[in-house]
């Protein structure tokens, strides 16, 4: 058996503010990794649209059933406080169905993290977006990290051949909102960087 320590994903996660890796170095959590691989993904991309258009967006989780891919339904389950929230997501994720608890926590204007609480083929969920300042009024860098673990290796393998078109949809899917909600951007994205384990 294999274990993998993680800080929220944030071992993976240079662009983060020093406090931030801090503060979720302070809550270290263990996953066993015997079912299979572990699978990461982070995105940087400079988009044509604000920190604040893009927060706005990120953070609004009851809209993602009408915009993020494969998400059915969003609905806000309990708040814990002014930044931390539970909410019921249902994820149509290739191969499964899965209903579960997702804990979000959000910094304005630059940060929000989910966190996958009670999945039951899902051992682990994270996802990260990171806002920062573009090169005017109206860009932005945005940078993504989604990380999972399924609990069933059968699910783990399944996954590998759905992966790529998963991610690769995510930070379209926000782009295509934003200009939905904000009109056009100012000047067409761009990848700046992609890793994947």
């Amino acid at each position: 058996m294999r274990t993998l320590y993680i800080c929220g994903g944030v071992r993976c996660l240079s662009f983060l503010r020093p406090e931030l890796v801090a503060c979720q170095s302070r809550t270290l959590s263990k996953y066993s990794l015997q079912d299979g691989p572990f699978r990461q993904y982070t995105e940087t991309r400079l988009i044509g649209f604000s920190v604040e258009q893009m927060y706005e967006i990120a953070s609004n989780i009851q809209h993602y059933h009408l915009f993020v891919p494969w998400c059915k339904k969003s609905e806000l389950k309990s708040r814990i406080n002014d930044s931390e929230s539970e909410w019921m997501l249902e994820v149509g994720f290739p191969p499964v169905l899965e209903r579960y608890v997702s804990r979000v926590t959000c910094s304005r204007p630059d940060l929000v993290k989910s966190t996958c609480a009670d999945g039951k083929t899902l051992q682990y969920l994270e996802n990260i977006w990171v806002f920062r300042p573009g090169d005017s009024d109206q860009s932005c860098l945005l940078e993504f990290y989604v990380g999972f673990q399924f609990t069933n290796s059968l699910y783990t393998s399944l996954s590998s051949l759905f992966f790529a078109q998963v991610v690769n949809q995510m930070t379209g899917a926000f782009e295509k909102r934003a200009k939905i909600l904000y009109g056009d951007p100012s000047f067409q994205s761009r990848t700046v960087r992609v890793k994947t384990r």
